[in-house]
Protein backbone atom coordinates (compact mmCIF):
# COMPACT_ATOMS: atom_id res chain seq x y z
CA UNK A 1 0.00 0.00 0.00
CA UNK A 2 1.53 3.34 -1.06
CA UNK A 3 1.68 6.39 1.18
CA UNK A 4 -1.08 8.32 -0.59
CA UNK A 5 -3.51 5.40 -0.41
CA UNK A 6 -2.71 4.79 3.26
CA UNK A 7 -3.22 8.44 4.18
CA UNK A 8 -6.44 8.61 2.13
CA UNK A 9 -7.83 5.65 4.08
CA UNK A 10 -6.67 7.22 7.33
CA UNK A 11 -8.28 10.58 6.52
CA UNK A 12 -11.54 8.88 5.51
CA UNK A 13 -11.61 6.90 8.75
CA UNK A 14 -10.91 10.07 10.73
CA UNK A 15 -13.84 11.80 9.05
CA UNK A 16 -16.30 9.06 9.92
CA UNK A 17 -15.11 9.02 13.52
CA UNK A 18 -16.27 12.64 13.86
CA UNK A 19 -19.71 12.98 15.42
CA UNK A 20 -20.52 15.89 13.07
CA UNK A 21 -20.07 13.72 9.99
CA UNK A 22 -22.12 10.84 11.43
CA UNK A 23 -24.85 13.32 12.41
CA UNK A 24 -24.95 14.69 8.85
CA UNK A 25 -25.48 11.19 7.45
CA UNK A 26 -28.23 10.43 9.99
CA UNK A 27 -30.01 13.72 9.25
CA UNK A 28 -29.74 13.11 5.51
CA UNK A 29 -31.34 9.67 5.93
CA UNK A 30 -34.18 10.97 8.12
CA UNK A 31 -35.19 14.06 6.09
CA UNK A 32 -36.46 12.21 2.96
CA UNK A 33 -38.57 9.89 5.12
CA UNK A 34 -40.06 12.74 7.16
CA UNK A 35 -40.89 14.80 4.06
CA UNK A 36 -42.48 11.78 2.37
CA UNK A 37 -44.67 11.16 5.44
CA UNK A 38 -45.71 14.83 5.50
CA UNK A 39 -46.54 14.78 1.78
CA UNK A 40 -48.58 11.58 2.25
CA UNK A 41 -50.39 13.13 5.23
CA UNK A 42 -51.18 16.24 3.21
CA UNK A 43 -52.47 14.05 0.41
CA UNK A 44 -54.78 12.19 2.80
CA UNK A 45 -56.08 15.43 4.33
CA UNK A 46 -56.40 17.62 1.23
CA UNK A 47 -56.44 15.10 -1.58
CA UNK A 48 -53.60 16.80 -3.45
CA UNK A 49 -50.28 15.00 -3.93
CA UNK A 50 -47.56 17.68 -3.92
CA UNK A 51 -44.98 15.37 -5.49
CA UNK A 52 -45.26 11.79 -6.70
CA UNK A 53 -42.78 8.90 -6.47
CA UNK A 54 -41.56 9.61 -10.00
CA UNK A 55 -40.34 13.11 -9.15
CA UNK A 56 -39.59 12.66 -5.46
CA UNK A 57 -35.86 11.72 -5.76
CA UNK A 58 -35.14 14.82 -7.86
CA UNK A 59 -37.25 17.00 -5.55
CA UNK A 60 -35.26 15.88 -2.49
CA UNK A 61 -31.95 16.27 -4.33
CA UNK A 62 -32.87 19.87 -5.16
CA UNK A 63 -33.46 20.59 -1.48
CA UNK A 64 -30.11 19.13 -0.49
CA UNK A 65 -27.93 20.63 -3.23
CA UNK A 66 -29.29 24.12 -2.68
CA UNK A 67 -28.72 24.29 1.08
CA UNK A 68 -27.94 21.25 3.21
CA UNK A 69 -25.18 19.62 1.15
CA UNK A 70 -23.17 22.85 0.81
CA UNK A 71 -23.53 23.39 4.56
CA UNK A 72 -22.31 19.86 5.33
CA UNK A 73 -19.40 20.11 2.88
CA UNK A 74 -18.25 23.48 4.24
CA UNK A 75 -18.46 22.15 7.79
CA UNK A 76 -16.41 19.02 6.97
CA UNK A 77 -13.76 20.98 5.07
CA UNK A 78 -13.45 23.48 7.91
CA UNK A 79 -12.96 20.59 10.35
CA UNK A 80 -10.32 18.60 8.48
CA UNK A 81 -8.23 21.63 7.52
CA UNK A 82 -8.70 24.70 9.73
CA UNK A 83 -9.98 22.66 12.67
CA UNK A 84 -6.99 20.32 12.72
CA UNK A 85 -4.64 23.26 12.30
CA UNK A 86 -6.17 25.09 15.25
CA UNK A 87 -6.09 21.99 17.45
CA UNK A 88 -2.50 21.22 16.53
CA UNK A 89 -3.34 17.82 15.03
CA UNK A 90 -1.97 18.78 11.63
CA UNK A 91 1.56 18.89 13.05
CA UNK A 92 1.27 15.22 13.93
CA UNK A 93 0.39 14.37 10.33
CA UNK A 94 3.31 16.38 8.96
CA UNK A 95 5.91 14.48 10.98
CA UNK A 96 5.06 11.35 8.99
CA UNK A 97 7.13 10.48 5.88
CA UNK A 98 4.59 11.96 3.46
CA UNK A 99 4.70 15.12 1.34
CA UNK A 100 2.36 18.03 1.92
CA UNK A 101 0.91 17.53 -1.54
CA UNK A 102 -0.15 13.97 -0.70
CA UNK A 103 -1.59 15.13 2.62
CA UNK A 104 -3.64 17.84 0.93
CA UNK A 105 -4.71 15.51 -1.88
CA UNK A 106 -5.72 12.70 0.50
CA UNK A 107 -7.76 15.09 2.66
CA UNK A 108 -9.52 16.48 -0.41
CA UNK A 109 -10.14 12.96 -1.72
CA UNK A 110 -11.60 11.92 1.64
CA UNK A 111 -13.88 14.96 1.56
CA UNK A 112 -14.97 14.13 -1.99
CA UNK A 113 -15.62 10.46 -1.15
CA UNK A 114 -17.70 11.43 1.89
CA UNK A 115 -19.74 13.76 -0.32
CA UNK A 116 -20.40 10.98 -2.85
CA UNK A 117 -21.35 8.51 -0.10
CA UNK A 118 -23.78 11.06 1.34
CA UNK A 119 -25.44 11.40 -2.07
CA UNK A 120 -25.78 7.60 -2.19
CA UNK A 121 -27.40 7.54 1.27
CA UNK A 122 -29.83 10.31 0.29
CA UNK A 123 -30.80 8.46 -2.89
CA UNK A 124 -31.35 5.14 -1.08
CA UNK A 125 -33.55 6.61 1.63
CA UNK A 126 -35.40 8.78 -0.87
CA UNK A 127 -36.28 5.71 -2.94
CA UNK A 128 -37.31 3.78 0.18
CA UNK A 129 -39.47 6.62 1.48
CA UNK A 130 -41.21 6.79 -1.90
CA UNK A 131 -43.42 3.89 -0.77
CA UNK A 132 -45.38 6.36 1.37
CA UNK A 133 -46.37 8.34 -1.73
CA UNK A 134 -48.31 5.56 -3.40
CA UNK A 135 -48.20 5.35 -7.17
CA UNK A 136 -47.77 2.48 -9.59
CA UNK A 137 -44.78 0.34 -10.39
CA UNK A 138 -44.02 2.46 -13.44
CA UNK A 139 -43.89 5.54 -11.19
CA UNK A 140 -41.25 3.89 -9.01
CA UNK A 141 -39.23 2.85 -12.06
CA UNK A 142 -39.43 6.40 -13.41
CA UNK A 143 -38.31 7.73 -10.03
CA UNK A 144 -35.43 5.25 -9.96
CA UNK A 145 -34.31 6.17 -13.48
CA UNK A 146 -34.53 9.93 -12.88
CA UNK A 147 -32.90 9.53 -9.48
CA UNK A 148 -29.90 7.59 -10.75
CA UNK A 149 -29.33 10.09 -13.54
CA UNK A 150 -29.76 13.18 -11.34
CA UNK A 151 -27.70 11.93 -8.39
CA UNK A 152 -24.88 10.79 -10.66
CA UNK A 153 -24.82 14.20 -12.34
CA UNK A 154 -24.85 15.91 -8.93
CA UNK A 155 -21.52 14.29 -8.02
CA UNK A 156 -19.51 16.69 -10.18
CA UNK A 157 -20.83 20.02 -8.77
CA UNK A 158 -20.82 18.71 -5.19
CA UNK A 159 -17.23 17.44 -5.40
CA UNK A 160 -16.32 20.77 -7.02
CA UNK A 161 -17.89 22.46 -4.01
CA UNK A 162 -15.71 20.29 -1.74
CA UNK A 163 -12.58 21.46 -3.57
CA UNK A 164 -13.71 25.08 -3.22
CA UNK A 165 -14.39 24.57 0.49
CA UNK A 166 -10.90 23.09 0.94
CA UNK A 167 -9.42 26.19 -0.68
CA UNK A 168 -11.35 28.62 1.53
CA UNK A 169 -10.37 26.67 4.66
CA UNK A 170 -6.68 27.39 4.03
CA UNK A 171 -7.11 31.01 5.10
CA UNK A 172 -8.18 30.13 8.66
CA UNK A 173 -6.89 28.53 11.83
CA UNK A 174 -10.32 27.83 13.30
CA UNK A 175 -13.16 25.75 11.89
CA UNK A 176 -15.77 28.35 12.89
CA UNK A 177 -14.07 31.09 10.87
CA UNK A 178 -13.68 28.83 7.83
CA UNK A 179 -17.30 27.67 8.01
CA UNK A 180 -18.72 31.19 8.43
CA UNK A 181 -16.68 32.58 5.54
CA UNK A 182 -17.52 29.63 3.27
CA UNK A 183 -21.22 30.15 3.87
CA UNK A 184 -20.92 33.89 3.27
CA UNK A 185 -19.03 33.35 0.00
CA UNK A 186 -21.58 30.75 -1.11
CA UNK A 187 -24.59 32.95 -0.35
CA UNK A 188 -22.97 35.98 -1.99
CA UNK A 189 -22.10 33.95 -5.10
CA UNK A 190 -25.66 32.64 -5.37
CA UNK A 191 -27.12 36.14 -5.03
CA UNK A 192 -24.69 37.89 -7.39
CA UNK A 193 -26.45 36.68 -10.59
CA UNK A 194 -29.58 38.51 -9.41
CA UNK A 195 -27.67 41.79 -9.78
CA UNK A 196 -25.32 40.65 -12.54
CA UNK A 197 -27.00 37.85 -14.57
CA UNK A 198 -23.93 37.19 -16.72
CA UNK A 199 -22.00 36.10 -13.59
CA UNK A 200 -24.09 32.92 -13.39
CA UNK A 201 -22.26 31.50 -16.40
CA UNK A 202 -18.79 31.62 -14.84
CA UNK A 203 -19.39 31.11 -11.11
CA UNK A 204 -18.84 27.59 -9.81
CA UNK A 205 -21.56 27.93 -7.17
CA UNK A 206 -24.16 28.62 -9.87
CA UNK A 207 -24.04 24.97 -10.96
CA UNK A 208 -25.14 23.22 -7.78
CA UNK A 209 -28.39 22.35 -9.58
CA UNK A 210 -26.55 21.02 -12.64
CA UNK A 211 -28.44 17.74 -12.30
CA UNK A 212 -31.67 19.43 -13.49
CA UNK A 213 -30.04 20.12 -16.85
CA UNK A 214 -29.70 16.37 -17.45
CA UNK A 215 -33.40 15.61 -17.05
CA UNK A 216 -35.59 15.58 -20.12
CA UNK A 217 -34.43 17.91 -22.87
CA UNK A 218 -33.86 21.04 -20.78
CA UNK A 219 -30.32 21.73 -21.95
CA UNK A 220 -28.42 21.29 -25.20
CA UNK A 221 -25.23 19.17 -25.12
CA UNK A 222 -23.04 22.23 -25.68
CA UNK A 223 -24.50 23.91 -22.56
CA UNK A 224 -23.81 20.80 -20.49
CA UNK A 225 -20.26 20.68 -21.83
CA UNK A 226 -19.74 24.39 -21.13
CA UNK A 227 -20.93 23.95 -17.54
CA UNK A 228 -18.62 20.95 -17.13
CA UNK A 229 -15.64 22.96 -18.39
CA UNK A 230 -16.43 25.80 -15.95
CA UNK A 231 -16.51 23.35 -13.05
CA UNK A 232 -13.39 21.51 -14.23
CA UNK A 233 -11.35 24.69 -14.71
CA UNK A 234 -12.56 26.05 -11.36
CA UNK A 235 -11.52 22.81 -9.64
CA UNK A 236 -8.04 22.93 -11.18
CA UNK A 237 -7.52 26.56 -10.15
CA UNK A 238 -8.95 26.14 -6.65
CA UNK A 239 -7.12 22.87 -5.96
CA UNK A 240 -3.79 24.30 -7.14
CA UNK A 241 -4.30 27.52 -5.16
CA UNK A 242 -5.43 25.59 -2.09
CA UNK A 243 -2.36 23.36 -2.18
CA UNK A 244 -0.07 26.37 -2.59
CA UNK A 245 -1.55 27.96 0.54
CA UNK A 246 -1.32 24.63 2.40
CA UNK A 247 2.28 24.05 1.28
CA UNK A 248 3.49 27.52 2.31
CA UNK A 249 1.62 27.54 5.62
CA UNK A 250 3.67 27.84 8.79
CA UNK A 251 2.44 25.65 11.62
Amino acid sequence: MNVLQANFINETQKMFLKSKVVACFIISAIIPVVIALLVALLHNKVGVLAVGPAGYPVFILGLFTSALLPLFIFMWAADIFAGELGEGNLKIVLVRPISRFKIYLSKTMALGLSTILLLVVILIFTLISGIFLGGSGSDYLAGLGNGLKAYTAAIIPMVSLAIAASFIAQFFKSSSGALTTSLFVYIAARMLPVVLPSAAKVLLFSYTNWHTMWLGSLAAPEKLFYAFLIMLSSCIILFTSGFYLFDTKEL
